[in-house]
């Protein structure tokens, strides 16, 4: 292979020595080398050249040409003796090394260091037990149409309203036939009627058709809600009974009692007895007094991991509480309590949780939110809430109404820093990840991809600390930045302890 090259001189004397040149040339290899060396040159050269053009090698070098007087250069490659390139590149990185260490602390970041907690409570009005059975009567029966006796109702006491009030105003049941509970069981939403034909002289009691009577409950948009049909006609000096259901209507004192009577006079008489009514909403009027109060106990475990934890000291954090006004009427909270519940675990000297708010008037379907500093507390598993409260000033109608479905949600949700953890193993897994620097020498990592190969090393693991009280199975430290060959992502250096 011959190299050509061309130089122009401002003189015509040929040179008889060989000239010095000299180049200062940088490589940049993979590693990143910052290092200057001269290729050629010759003794008074700065740095010791690689190719020393002085010396008698090089007398044949130049040739000058006779019309214009230029210095040409021509020699075959194979004539200088300039060594191996890669033996040239391994004497300018000779030297070249790095030390570092690392010194951390892996708990920290991970998911047992940091734990989120939440817990939903919410209690609802609930279905009230049945309300006592009542009587009223005797009714008049001249008359075709009756207004339902208001006396008749009596107010249902829900599980988180409890309501002083005068009267019913009307009331939607259940649509239940029958009851089972702890108190009574038994058939509910029925109205017995008896009808009595008093005068032995008079006619039969009978229906508009000539058939048996009947007495049908209408309620106050005209609705048809249930029917007692009597059997038969009722002979002059007794009397009959007929049930209607009322299951899943909406009863009260704009109801109507709607008679199918043929035949009375003023002697006969009508007798109602609700049975056990159950309801869904009621609407009460004279309102005395309302009392709103909610306790029970919520989960606080959060997420789906693997740890079931008892109880969470915690160094910080906060805590975020709402509550939620799903009543159909403004309540005035004077107090919202969280406690740990006694019933966990934890040692006597697990801190307290001790959360206690209050809030003005809440309209319904709106909520207030709650920032609680968690620092210093404990939250246990299982949390007590309690919410207490009443009937705002606020609420200047005459009438409120309550329903089954009403309900008083209390929501918590934060983030936390762990002080100490109390929970029960269950294969857990402790990651951790973080990056340190080497202390370089002469090695400069300027962009992504740059990397070193190194011929020896050893990579120390000094004071190697688990300061949980628990052990591990196993312990395993990979470095995702030491590859072996072919340095692929897989080829991570890894040390694992079991």
């Amino acid at each position: 292979m011959v190299v050509g090259g061309l130089m122009l001189l401002g003189a015509c004397d040929t040179p008889s020595s060989g000239p010095s040149f000299e180049t200062e040339t940088g490589l940049n290899t993979p590693v990143v080398v910052n290092k200057t060396f001269t290729l050629l040159g010759g003794p008074e050269s700065q740095n010791e050249p690689l190719i020393d053009t002085t010396t008698s090698q090089f007398d044949s070098l130049f040739t000058v040409a006779a019309s214009d007087q230029s210095l040409s250069i021509e020699e075959d490659v194979s004539s200088f003796d300039i060594g191996s390139l890669d033996q040239a590149l391994d004497e300018a990185t000779e030297g070249v090394g790095a030390d570092t260490s690392i010194a951390e602390t892996v708990i920290q970041g991970n998911d047992l260091a940091t734990q989120e907690v939440n817990a939903n409570y919410r209690e609802e009005n609930g279905r009230p037990d049945p309300t006592p059975s009542s009587e009223e009567g005797p009714l008049p029966v001249a008359d075709t149409t009756l207004s339902f006796p208001p006396g008749l109702l009596a107010i249902p006491d829900y599980e988180i309203a409890n309501i002083d009030a005068d009267t019913v105003r009307r009331g939607t049941l259940t649509d239940e036939p029958t009851y089972s509970g702890p108190d009574y069981t038994g058939p509910v939403n029925e109205i017995a009627f008896t009808l009595s034909n008093n005068n032995p002289s008079s006619s039969p009691l009978e229906g508009s058709d000539g058939e048996a009577p009947a007495i049908t409950i209408r309620d106050r948009n005209g609705k048809d809600i249930g029917t007692a049909q009597f059997a038969s006609a009722i002979n002059p000096g007794n009397e009959a009974e007929a049930t209607a259901d009322v299951e899943g209507g909406t009863i009260g004192e704009d109801s109507q009692l709607v008679l199918d009577v043929s035949g009375s006079d003023d002697t006969d008489a009508l007798n109602l007895e609700l049975s056990p009514l159950r309801y869904k909403q009621a609407t009460v009027a004279g309102i005395n007094d309302v009392e709103v109060t909610a306790s029970d106990t919520a989960s606080t475990r959060g997420g789906n991991g693997g740890a079931e934890f008892e109880g969470i000291e915690t160094r910080d954090g906060t805590l975020e509480l709402a509550l939620t006004n799903n009543l159909q009427f403004p309540v005035d909270i004077t107090s919202l309590s969280l406690e740990n519940n006694q019933g966990t675990a934890l040692p006597d000297t697990f801190e307290v949780l001790g959360v206690s708010e209050s809030a003005q008037s809440i309209p319904p379907d709106e909520s207030r939110t709650f920032e609680v500093n968690l620092e210093g507390r404990g939250i246990a598993s299982v949390v007590d809430v309690a919410v207490q409260g009443g009937l705002a000033n606020s609420h200047m109608a005459d009438t409120l109404t309550a329903a089954a479905e009403d309900n008083i949600d209390v929501s918590v949700g934060g983030d936390l820093t762990i002080g100490a953890m109390f929970f029960w193993p269950d294969g857990e897994t402790v990651q951790a990840g973080g990056t340190f620097d080497f202390e370089q020498d002469r090695i400069s990592f300027d962009r992504p991809g740059d990397f070193m190969e190194l011929d020896a090393g050893t990579l120390a693991l000094d004071n190697l600390v688990s300061e949980p009280t628990v052990a591990f199975d196993s312990f395993v430290l990979s470095f995702p930045d030491i590859r072996g060959d072919d340095y692929g992502l897989g080829d991570s250096l890894t040390v694992e302890f079991s």
